[in-house]
């Protein structure tokens, strides 16, 4: 356990009793405890279904614990972590939990499940038991498409610290559905380390070159160097334990990002109120009176700026929708290839275009909108995605063959012309058949070299003028509606946080007065002390003076 984790395990107990003696809401102790108590460094591993994320498990624990042929439609994430004994689990978000087997963990026999379903693996292993807590999610193959993509991004973005991308050597480089996810985990900040796979069927320096690669295609997306870089193969089978080795001095890192600051957030809470009532001991009844003035006025000036900071942020939609429709078209511009040959071979282009979709919306809410808030929120977690899972992107794309057909006919038209121009010579009148056939076939190549030239750019320029501008025609309401929704959630937090701190500062008036009033009772009992003493002293001067006048 983590010496912060052990440290702040050993105060809660006394942060929970000041914060239930001041009166605070116990249910924001609540959740930090339950991080507290339940933090793990989860490690994904991303890969193509084929890179052997599942094989690499079983090879790093000695133990063949996972599938390695299950069905991509059915497999879900397996988090595996170190404890005493084994326990499987299959954890619904909307229903009981349930027990599984070996057998059924392999066989995949899950039943009914749901797109947050997943299987928690408690093992053990003295392997797992060495990576300081950390928690190995085998994650199912990632492919491009939104449905897919999304929740394999949501469901881990906020619970995972780091993740291993996998590459198989056979891939010969960073696939572009994996590339599209390293990029979207760049706009999180989230770390990364490289394991490539299979390498014991290839040279070492095939396995060097592709290494190469990888890293530096993944390092361009990402701008930052990786964690690690290593090679799976049976030769050196420690090489991945000791990369993930050099990970677990950064648990400390991702433990406070995630547990500490939270802590921290609580303490400065509860010392700002105690500094109100340290400071109070020069208080007068007036003086409080005014304090609660001024908060009135206080709460009218910060509802003002709540309905002028709604009224900005939302004036802010169309720019903002703007801005994710230029990264869209932007994006969709950079793939003019790929959308072509999908146009050309009537592929799916539901996922590349779903895909640009979903990062340029991702970018224009981290570059773009959470800038504005910055000065309205201390801390924000991730807004509410876009949800674009219902739109379609299917194009009726049909070639026009006239060109290509009119180029065919004018070629074959030319070559008995030249056939007859070679054939004046004497020489070459016996080669005429052979001249014949080669010059056809060479004929023939070049219109069919022409006009896939043509057809690609027929489908280029169709890309260009038709299908990016209907894109971007079909997604600009819905872009505007998610981000409607997004601000509407930040000014409820906004909202949510003045209405916190105004509790908390008429909570704070309010003890003061008390000890105000408590503070006047014992003046009014010391001086009712004195005035009996003075009225006894008075007696006893009457008396003395008595005695003067005898």
């Amino acid at each position: 356990m983590l010496n912060e984790q052990v440290f702040l395990k050993e105060s809660l107990p006394r942060l929970q009793v000041l914060w239930s003696a001041h009166e605070f809401p116990t249910e924001e102790l609540a959740a930090l405890e339950v991080e507290l108590n339940q933090f793990s460094v989860r490690l994904p591993l991303i890969g193509s279904f084929s890179a052997g994320k599942s094989s690499l498990i079983n090879f790093l624990l000695g133990d063949s614990l996972l599938s390695v042929a299950v069905n991509p439609e059915t497999c879900l994430p397996t988090e595996l972590r170190h404890a005493e004994s084994e326990a499987i689990t299959l954890h619904h978000s909307n229903r009981s939990d349930v027990c599984l087997d070996r057998e059924a963990l392999k066989a995949q026999a899950f039943g009914e499940i749901t797109a947050s379903s997943w299987v928690e693996v408690a093992t053990p292993s003295p392997v797992l038991a060495k990576l300081g807590g950390m928690t190995l999610v085998d994650m199912p193959g990632w492919e491009s498409g939104i449905e897919q993509h999304s929740n394999a991004i949501d469901n881990y973005l906020e619970r995972s610290s780091a993740y291993c991308v996998v590459v198989s050597v056979d891939e010969g480089g960073l696939k572009d559905s994996l590339k599209k996810i390293v990029e979207e985990l760049a706009i999180y900040k989230k770390p990364m380390m490289l394991i490539l796979t299979k390498c014991d069927k290839k040279t070492p320096e095939d396995v060097a070159s592709v290494l190469a690669q990888v890293q530096g295609e993944i390092e361009s997306i990402t701008g930052i160097p990786l964690l690690s870089v290593s090679k799976a193969q049976r030769k050196q089978p420690q090489e991945w334990a000791n990369a993930l080795q050099e990970i677990i001095p950064l648990n400390q890192q991702f433990f406070h990002q995630r547990v500490g600051s939270q802590f921290e957030r609580h303490l400065e809470t509860l010392m700002t109120h105690l500094n109100k009532l340290l400071n109070s001991e020069n208080f007068t009844i007036e003086q409080i009176k005014g304090k609660q003035a001024q908060l009135h006025q206080d709460k009218e000036r910060l509802q003002q700026d709540l309905q002028q900071t709604q009224q900005q942020l939302q004036s802010q939609v169309i720019t903002l929708a703007a801005f994710v429709c230029d990264q869209f078209a932007s994006r969709l511009n950079s793939q003019l290839d790929t959308l072509a040959g999908h146009l050309l071979h009537h592929g799916d282009i539901n996922g590349v275009v779903g895909t640009a979709l979903r990062m340029a919306y991702a970018t224009g809410v981290e570059e773009r909108l959470k800038p504005l808030i910055s000065s309205k929120l201390s801390q924000l977690e991730r807004l509410t995605e876009g949800e674009f899972g219902e739109l379609s992107f299917d194009h009726n794309f049909q070639l026009n063959s006239v060109n290509g057909g009119l180029l065919k006919d004018v070629i074959g038209n030319l070559l008995p012309l030249v056939m007859a121009a070679l054939t004046r010579i004497p020489a070459l009148m016996i080669f005429a058949p052979i001249l014949k056939t080669i010059l056809g076939s060479l004929f023939d190549n070049a219109a069919k070299e022409v006009a896939r030239r043509e057809q690609r750019e027929e489908a280029r320029q169709y890309v260009l003028r038709n299908l990016i501008p209907d894109c971007l025609a079909q997604v600009k309401e819905p872009i505007e509606q998610a981000l409607a929704k997004g601000i509407e959630q930040v000014i409820s937090t906004v909202k949510g946080e003045a209405e916190r701190e105004l509790r908390n500062f008429q909570q704070s008036l309010a003890q003061l007065a008390e000890q105000l009033a408590s503070e006047q009772a014992n003046d009014n009992a010391n001086k009712a002390r004195l005035q009996q003493e003075h009225a006894e002293l008075a007696v006893l001067l009457t008396k003395v003076k008595a005695f003067g006048h005898e």
